[in-house]
């Protein structure tokens, strides 16, 4: 008979490793040289933060559960040995570091201090740590093997401590501050604060015999011992235990090598003598049994050890256990799901049924029955697959076996021949209200079976050889209900079909399950639910993880299912949120690494299945397993994210050795991080922001490297987060500077910024200057024509009148003075001089000829003469000092300035009339200003007067010659007229700067 353990699942507590699971049901992990792990493992150890250290044949290693990370070696040291052969963190979180040769060294925060060992000639084997902080160092020596360092001195302990010179395989502290000490010469005690080990007596002779033991502390206090005699008790906590009391074996271990122990938290032992595997036992609940050797569990490498010589035993903090080996590192744990090796079928599934509360199951060609609570017991052999399984009103259960209907009661079976066409066809049966057994046969339709007669229900309008009958289920109010593959959901009434409803929404229905009275369907595409009047529909689109939901069963408060994810289980009230109110549910997946066997390509009804004491069975193409419900799902570890370095292109940084300063000019750098995870690292997700890169969290997945481009000078702040599906932990933050290259700084964009305005300078000064040089080249030119019509005016004009004022004077002298034509001939010729002499004056004006002052005398002039209808003061203002203008902008700015103010006389209606000339540097501007009306709006809108061109003449003119003339007016304000002129245009000669000059010479222009 087969028995399974399932039977104490009922009050089994939560534990890391159930000491009643054997080893084949733990999950077992390895990781061999060619996954990246290191050779000849020969020391464990586990930091604060969650990471595995390993020492190695080759150096120090750390572990994430993902990678293997190779720490640097001491710098130049040539003293020790690459083989690490002890690893311990002391209470401040530094790891110790034992060689094989050169003594030790200490780790911390990513520095190495090196520690001068007083004696580095022999291996150092083994670390305690005492309550008043002292560190106890073993190493493999004969004389004084053991050496203690405290605050900063080490002392060889020696006889005068009561430690004779002896080999000393193992020491240990326990909870009360002793420290003990195992050797060839027996077991030694130092009391807590003691200065002397105390030699206990316990009536075994340890100097016989293999010498090598081991020590190990469990997790109740009790101190353990392991050598070639078996495992023993040497301490319970409060008193030393002698041999004969503390005897727990009776088996031999080989003990050529120094053997290995670890008492896991749950009352197991691991043990390890180096050579063959390791081996586990689990503490009795009788602590007067005796292990004997058949109690031995061994593991190695022809069970999947990765290999025999393993050197390293070590519990994790999640309760796991770790090995290390020659070829690499093994790793057991327990998971949720509990495989049962025990009924694993060769070549396929093992089909489940459940009927009456109890579980049937068909594996290996036998049937067996697992009671409520209990554990599986066979009932026959030789029987095929299970096709269907049903209860009767009698309280016996009908299996439908190949062409069998079996009826099992307790202590008997009955077999009756079923119909040939429901050989290996049956798929589910039930009984209906009238007591009949029904059975959807798939191709072979829907079959009855009463008063020991079969009958094949005569359904109209179904091909079921297209359409195979794969379930039948009863639904709410007891109707029964059968789904017909590529069909849908049909009711069943008497001997007719009526369809309810065709599935199209999730593909076809795979199973279906009756859940509080409401039939549950699972599909390719989702879930849907049947409540006697609608359908509603959980589509795999907004719930991925039901994607592929095709077996199905139920517990009192979960549904589970087989999808292509694994094995889902959700609550029923998170399941009906979610079909009632589209509510998000947050299911529980388990796959490969959570225990199941396989993950199904292929489900079908007979893969899963709940027994009325809350457990669930599956089967899969690895076996059968378990999931007890009564046990507490194991609890997902905590995770710590951790930013391990920054690299650039040249060069890598340690995030341990603080805040990050980049070389100049660097651009970008890539950051790796982890979080570790030793028990599902493949749950562990990660999120990162760059401060002033990235304004939100970028979701990482499982990816542990952020990369960044583009990147300019700055500081930034890395943040990190990390979430194993519990919720995202706080963030841990690097801070990163990158400091600016000399083309980067704020000086170089100043200079930049100068040499830009300065080009922009130039650039106008060179515009302005060709601008100028235009205009004054049409100044010259009129200037030109102004000289030419002056010389001619002078030698014909003006000579001409001359010479006939000398002849009309010659002729008036000849005539008397009492003549009455007289004096009219003498006004006559006075006139004639006073024309002549104006002509000279205007010649003189052409050739650009009068003083700097006949400008502010000629508009002082117009404003006498100006006629006006009331009176108005006028004032004249000259700043600067007056030079000669240019003659034809002297013109043009006169012309400007007398219709400014003849116009200001003649409409403004003034009281005051103000007037400026400014001569400046590189300027000449004109201003004009009254407190009159002010020019109409409909002028001051269209520029000028209807009928009138004095504004348009004015803006000509100022144009003319390079200037700017700017009136603004509004009504009962006044006006302002300013009239801005620049100063190479303007004067008649302009003194040179260096920057005309520059901008000249950039012109190629010469002024001459």
């Amino acid at each position: 008979m087969i028995v399974l353990l399932s039977g104490v699942w009922l009050a089994a507590p939560a534990a890391a490793l159930d000491p009643r699971l054997s080893i084949g049901q733990l999950k077992h992990t390895r990781w061999t040289v060619e996954d990246g792990a290191p050779p000849d493992i020969i020391a464990i150890a586990q930091s604060k933060d969650g990471f595995l250290w390993l020492g190695a044949g080759n150096g120090l290693y750390r572990f994430d559960g993902i990678s293997f990370e190779a720490i640097p070696a001491i710098a130049g040291d040539r003293t020790r040995s690459a083989q690490i052969t002890a690893l311990f963190f002391d209470r401040s979180g530094a790891l110790w570091v034992g060689y094989r040769r050169g003594g030790l060294a200490v780790y911390r925060n990513g520095r190495w201090l090196p520690l001068a060992l007083p004696d580095v000639a022999r291996p150092v084997i083994g670390f305690a740590q005492t309550p008043d902080g002292a560190v106890w160092v073993l190493s493999s020596r004969l004389n004084k093997p053991i050496t203690r360092y405290k605050d900063g001195k080490w002392t060889a302990i020696d006889s005068s401590w009561g430690m004779p010179d002896q080999i000393v395989s193992s020491i240990a502290t326990t909870r009360d501050g002793s420290l003990w000490a195992v050797g060839w010469k027996g077991i030694s005690r130092l009391a807590r604060d003691a200065r002397h080990f105390e030699h206990v007596k316990d009536g075994e002779d340890l100097e016989t015999g293999e010498h090598n033991r081991a020590l190990s502390l469990d997790r109740s206090g009790r101190l353990w011992m392991l050598s070639a005699d078996g495992l023993r008790l040497v301490f319970d906590g409060r008193n030393f235990v002698p041999a004969a009391e503390g005897a727990f074996s009776n088996f031999t271990m080989p003990a050529r090598y120094l053997p290995r122990l670890v008492a896991d938290r749950d009352g197991g032992f691991w043990a390890s003598p180096q050579q063959g595997g390791i081996t586990r036992l689990s503490l009795p609940g009788d602590a007067s049994h005796r292990f004997e050797q058949r109690d031995l569990e061994p593991f190695g490498m022809k069970e999947g050890l990765s290999a025999d010589n393993a050197s390293a035993l070590f519990e994790g903090r999640s309760g796991e256990i770790w090995v290390g080996t020659a070829s690499g590192l093994d790793r057991f744990r327990s998971t949720s799901v509990i495989p049962m090796p025990t009924l694993a079928m060769e070549g396929g599934l093992a089909t489940l049924a459940l009927a009456d509360g109890n579980l049937y199951l068909e594996s290996r060609d036998a049937l067996y029955i697992v009671p409520r609570g209990g554990s599986a017991e066979r009932l026959v052999a030789g029987v095929g697959y299970i096709g269907a399984a049903c209860a009767a009103p009698d309280g016996s259960v009908k299996l439908l076996i190949n062409g069998e209907l079996l009826t099992v009661r307790r202590g008997s079976i009955d077999r009756t021949t079923a119909p040939a066409e429901l050989a290996n066809r049956a798929k589910e049966c039930l009984f209906d209200g009238a007591g009949r057994l029904l059975v959807a046969g798939a191709d072979a339709g829907i079959w009855s079976y009463a008063g020991n007669k079969w009958v094949r229900l005569p359904i109209a309008g179904i091909n079921f050889n297209n359409n195979w009958a794969t379930t039948i289920q009863s639904g709410p109010n007891g109707r029964i209900f059968v789904t017909l593959g590529g069909l849908g959901l049909y009711e069943l009434t008497g001997e007719h079909l009526k369809p309810i409803w065709d599935a199209a929404q999730i593909g076809s229905i795979s199973a279906i399950d009756s859940l509080d009275g409401q039939l549950v369907m699972g599909g390719r595409f989702g879930l849907a639910r049947y409540d006697g009047k609608k359908i509603s529909v959980i589509s795999a689109d907004e719930q991925p993880y039901l994607a592929g939901a095709n077996s199905l069963t139920h517990t009192a408060t979960d549904l589970w299912m087989f999808t292509d994810r694994g094995l889902v289980r959700i609550p029923h009230t998170m399941l009906f949120a979610a079909f009632d109110h589209r509510a998000k549910a947050q299911p529980r997946l388990y796959g490969l690494l959570d225990g199941l066997p396989a993950v199904l390509f292929d489900p079908n009804s007979h893969s899963i299945a709940a027994g009325a004491d809350g457990r669930v069975w599956m089967s899969a193409p690895g076996g059968v397993a378990l999931f007890d419900g009564s046990r507490p799902d194991l609890p997902r570890e905590a995770v710590q994210p951790v930013i391990l370095s920054l690299a650039t292109e040249g060069r890598s940084y340690d995030a341990d050795a603080g805040p990050v300063r980049l070389a100049q000019g660097t651009s970008r750098f890539s950051i790796a991080f982890t979080a570790p995870a030793l028990q599902r690292p493949d749950l562990v997700r990660f999120r990162y922001r760059l401060s002033g890169v990235d304004a939100n969290w970028v979701d990482a997945g499982s990816t542990r490297t952020a990369a960044y481009t583009n990147l300019g000078p700055g500081d930034y702040r890395f943040d990190l987060s990390s979430s194993n599906g519990a919720g995202w932990t706080p963030s841990v933050s690097m801070a990163i500077k990158i400091p600016p290259t000399f083309v980067q700084s704020i000086w170089f964009k100043l200079v930049i910024a100068l040499l830009i305005a300065g080009l922009i300078w130039f650039a106008y000064i060179f515009r302005l200057r060709r601008v100028t040089d235009r205009v004054r080249a049409s100044l010259e030119a009129r200037l030109a024509e102004r000289e030419r019509i002056a010389r001619e005016l002078h030698d014909t004009l003006l000579q001409g009148f001359h010479g006939l004022i000398y002849r009309f004077q010659s002729i008036a002298d000849r005539i008397g003075d009492n003549e009455p034509v007289k004096p009219l001939i003498n006004q006559a010729l006075d006139q004639a001089d006073a024309v002549l002499v104006e002509g000279r004056e205007s010649v003189g004006r052409l050739r650009g000829r009068g003083s700097p002052c006949d400008l502010a005398e000629a508009l002082t002039e117009t404003a006498r003469e100006a006629p006006t209808e009331r009176a108005a003061q006028f004032n004249l203002t000259v700043e600067g000092q007056a030079v000669a203008l240019h003659p034809a902008a002297h013109d043009e700015v006169l012309r400007i300035a007398q219709e400014a103010i003849r116009n200001a006389f003649r409409h403004a209606e003034a009281k005051s009339i103000s007037a400026s000339l400014i001569y400046l540097p590189g300027e000449l501007r004109f201003g004009l200003s009254d407190d009159g009306i002010g020019i109409p709006e409909t002028v001051a809108k269209d520029g000028e007067r209807a009928g009138h061109f004095g504004l348009v003449g004015m803006r000509e003119r100022a144009s003319r010659i390079g200037g700017t003339l700017t009136i603004s007016s509004r009504a009962g304000s006044g006006t302002e007229i300013t009239l801005s002129v620049p100063g190479r245009t303007a004067y008649f000669s302009v003194r040179k700067r260096w920057l005309d000059w520059v901008s000249g010479r950039v012109a190629g222009i010469d002024d001459g």
